[in-house]
């Protein structure tokens, strides 16, 4: 049923997979003219043409999955995505300049030099040419449908990876065809005998642990969002849903989603063990010192999802009754409950 091309990013992610449903694209690509190149090359493989496509699905609000929707959508396709999704796509540029805001604040309290919380937001500013603000047509909540084409794809809200997730899918005569970049061929498809498959974006990946990342709550007097609690809930919801494949955002096809998704699962587990050792070890730590004991000196461009997954496994200790987190005025730290 779907199509995949792999589309080059300027991230360190490398390429994101775009999928092709009749006249429906999922997660186009970032806005580059490589990326654009590419996925019009995928496009004339199926004999269509930018113009051809009618809709534009989401499953999030990353630039490298949404960046082209502007470029579909000014020649005249809708564009879908989840209701907070599309509240971000809308306004990306803002967006960026309120995270900005918010992790110049939240870095420094975890033990950052505010410099450096600085130099990492500011880097983040290189999104905006990768991903112009997009009207979002329809908004896409839990238990819709979407029509492509002679097929009908439920959608689902997960939580975890980004705000506002969607995965789409499909039961039945649901395999996934793989056009590899830069070729021409299509590679002989996965069994097509039947099975319930899913595009799941970047929330179950086959060669990477997603990291739940960090982000400022959508409205400034919320709670700040807890990333990995959310997702440690997600994963045992989507495993017990008896899917056949997951078709993911980066990387190859998942065969065996529920094995991937344990295997995910541990990953985060082990890493809360390595924290919570953390934190035996040293009776009490900042967030800063927590990612530094795991993952040495990170340039600061890494320092971003580092802090993201120490923050997120502290969180996890804190909802465990396993630590318990100070705030002292400006400075927040940690220590064995």
């Amino acid at each position: 049923m779907f199509d995949r091309r792999s589309i080059p990013t300027p991230f360190p992610v490398g390429d994101v997979n775009t999928y092709l449903t009749a006249r429906t694209i999922v997660d186009p690509g970032p806005d580059t003219d490589e990326a654009w190149a590419e996925v019009q090359s995928f496009l004339a493989a199926h004999d269509l043409q930018p113009d051809d496509i009618e809709q534009v699905l989401l499953t999030h609000s990353h630039p490298d999955h949404f960046g082209l929707a502007k470029r579909f959508r000014d020649r005249g396709a809708t564009v879908a995505a989840s209701p907070i999704a599309a509240e971000i796509v809308e306004e990306f540029g803002a967006r960026l300049d309120a995270e900005g805001s918010f992790f110049r604040r939240l870095f420094p309290a975890h033990g950052m030099d505010p410099g450096a919380a600085a130099t990492i937001t500011d880097l983040s500013g290189a999104y905006r040419s990768y991903a112009p603000d997009c009207a979002v047509d329809r908004r896409l909540t839990d238990g819709d449908t979407v029509e492509v084409g002679s097929a009908t794809l439920s959608v689902q809200q997960v939580s975890g990876h980004a705000a506002g997730e969607l995965i789409l899918s499909s039961d039945g005569r649901a395999g996934s065809e793989s056009v590899a970049r830069g070729e021409t061929r299509t590679d002989p498809a996965p069994d097509r005998s039947g099975g319930k498959t899913a595009i799941v974006g970047d929330h179950v990946l086959d060669h990477i642990t997603p990291n739940p990342l960090l982000r400022p709550p959508l409205d400034d007097d919320a709670e700040r969002p807890k990333p990995l609690l959310e997702f440690n809930a997600s994963l045992p919801r989507l495993r017990d849903q008896g899917f056949d494949r997951l078709l993911p955002g980066h990387g190859g096809i998942v065969d065996d989603p529920a094995g991937r998704i344990d295997e995910i699962f541990a990953c985060h587990e082990d890493r809360t063990e390595n924290v919570g050792g953390i934190l035996e070890e040293r009776g009490e730590a900042t967030a800063y010192e927590v990612m530094t004991d795991l993952f040495g000196d990170l340039s600061l461009a890494d320092q971003y999802t580092g802090m993201s997954e120490a923050i997120g496994h502290l969180d996890v200790l804190v909802d465990r009754g396993r630590a318990r987190q100070n705030d002292g005025g400006d400075r927040i730290t940690y220590e064995p409950a």
